[in-house]
């Protein structure tokens, strides 16, 4: 089997959408944005024995690779649209492949993205990445570094799920049979905020998606927006096996972290009650540019790692 049999057989399907005009099989897609829309283009990649393990489920790999990037739009308020996929095999193990397509195919088509182009080759481990393409209204895209003072801090869901599930597979050897289904579903398919992020682009002020840890992004806003934060740990909805302080520097959550205007609360609480989504309130951003954590009135020590990143000593 050669490449071009590869992506034939396990990446190469008939396209529906009129806005790709070449995909698949051309040297470059061509695609036409909507009118009036600006894109939105991420891109996230996933290596062996960083990302996951050898022991790892071709298709919750496939499914986490394009989840992960869809989340990175969600937080922008933007819709997904077109992928690309970069794809490094080790060998051509054609259980693996079709497995690995067809995780990555069922988020692509719950989220209503095309695969219109790609590349393959051959190395020492699996390594892939998706660039994902998504489109939104001139002007209305979220962003980090618009925080204000004053404006209440949220989170959507519940966060500590997916770093739990982990700290259970490394014990166990990355045997992944000590999982159960909702420990496999938080780990390997994470719910990208893709509806929450449109409806957050008339309310919130700045937006990120949690990949990284609940602290760190929080960080990251705070540095950009020039603002500092305060959150009180006790309005954050965790995983039971987590102590909170542990809960908000662990990675892989991929829920929305935002900022919005204290009198926008109830619109946000109106939001969340349709698309039948738990958002909470969990803290203020202040003027002073420092992060303080309370629980029950009490000021905590802030954790010297503040989540996942790839070049901190482990």
């Amino acid at each position: 089997m050669n490449e071009t049999d590869i992506i034939e057989r396990f990446f190469q399907r008939p396209c529906t959408d009129p806005a790709v005009t070449r995909h698949i099989g051309d040297d470059s897609a061509v695609l036409t944005p909507t009118d009036g829309t600006q894109l939105v283009v991420t891109t996230d990649a996933m290596v062996e024995e960083h990302h996951f393990v050898s022991q790892s489920p071709a298709h919750a790999i496939g499914y986490k690779l394009m989840a992960v990037n869809v989340s990175d739009l969600a937080a922008m308020g933007a819709t997904p649209r077109w992928a690309t996929l970069s794809l490094t095999l080790p060998s051509i193990d054609e259980d693996w492949l079709t497995s690995f397509s067809r995780g990555l195919f069922e988020c692509a088509d719950h989220y209503h993205v095309e695969l219109v182009g790609g590349d393959l080759s051959a190395g020492k481990q699996y390594t892939m990445s998706v660039q994902l393409i998504g489109e939104i209204a001139h002007g209305k895209a979220l962003l980090r570094n618009s925080a204000q003072p004053d404006d209440a801090i949220y989170i959507s869901g519940e966060i500590g799920h997916a770093g739990a599930a982990l700290s259970k597979l490394a014990q166990a050897a990355y045997d992944h049979t000590v999982l159960n289904e909702c420990e496999m579903k938080a780990l390997y398919y994470p719910p990208a905020q893709v509806q929450l992020g449109q409806g957050l682009c008339h309310l919130a002020h700045a937006c990120i998606d949690i990949s990284d840890g609940l602290l760190h992004e929080l960080d990251s806003i705070c540095r950009q927006s020039q603002c500092g934060a305060e959150i009180n740990l006790e309005h954050i909805t965790t995983s039971c096996e987590l102590e909170p302080l542990e809960a908000i520097v662990q990675g892989d959550d991929y829920q929305l972290l935002f900022t919005a205007r204290a009198d926008q609360h109830t619109h946000i609480e109106q939001l969340a009650q349709r698309l039948g989504l738990a958002v909470c309130r969990i803290g203020q951003m202040t003027q002073h540019p420092q992060l303080v954590i309370k629980q029950h009135g009490r000021v905590m020590p802030t954790p010297e790692r503040h989540g996942y990143d790839h070049f901190s000593p482990a």
